[in-house]
């Protein structure tokens, strides 16, 4: 057979791609690099954000009468279909401030955003006692207001606002 019947991927000065790095790719050694990264103070601002979600949780059920959620409009027409509303834009934001800080951490912070998709659908389904008149309030006759519940479209919205700061970090720090 000459060499020029012989199909482009298979001659001779053809490169292959390397994957000896995708499939030594080890989830649990990324961890543990990415926490080589991480500081004592990467925990403030989850902290911060945490609290003033609870605090705001608080406010609304205190005047859940004559209170509507500043955070519940859609984004544009149609958005609803995918959950993006002004809570969309805080979770982008404050991903995207995490991906700025911190960039080198972006499966321990997508994990952690997740763990609270999580804990906000158990909230939405259980309702806890717990945490009753911060993440959702008690109406007359034994009705709930529940504003905590778990979107799919949060972690999306996570991971590219996420890069986005990884992006601008890289940009400024040059």
């Amino acid at each position: 057979m000459s060499e020029e019947n012989i199909p482009i991927a298979v001659k001779k000065d053809t490169k292959f791609p390397n994957f000896k790095n995708i499939s030594n790719f080890n989830l649990l050694n990324k961890y543990k690099s990415e926490f080589k990264s991480i500081d004592l103070k990467y925990p403030i601002p989850f902290i911060i954000c945490v609290v003033i979600i609870a605090l705001y949780g608080k406010y609304r059920c205190d005047n859940i009468t004559n209170h509507k959620d500043i955070l519940e409009f859609s984004l544009f027409k149609g958005s609803e279909r995918f959950h993006l509303d002004g809570w969309t834009i805080t979770h982008f934001s404050f991903f995207l401030l995490i991906g700025y800080l911190y960039p080198n951490t972006l499966f321990i912070s997508m994990t952690i955003g997740v763990i609270w998709e999580l804990m906000e659908t158990f909230v939405g389904v259980m309702k806890p006692k717990m945490i009753l008149g911060y993440g959702f309030c008690e109406l007359p006759g034994n009705k709930y207001k529940v504003w905590w519940y778990g979107k799919w479209s949060d972690p999306i919205v996570n991971f590219f606002g996420f890069l986005l700061g990884k992006r601008i970090h890289k940009m400024v720090k040059k």
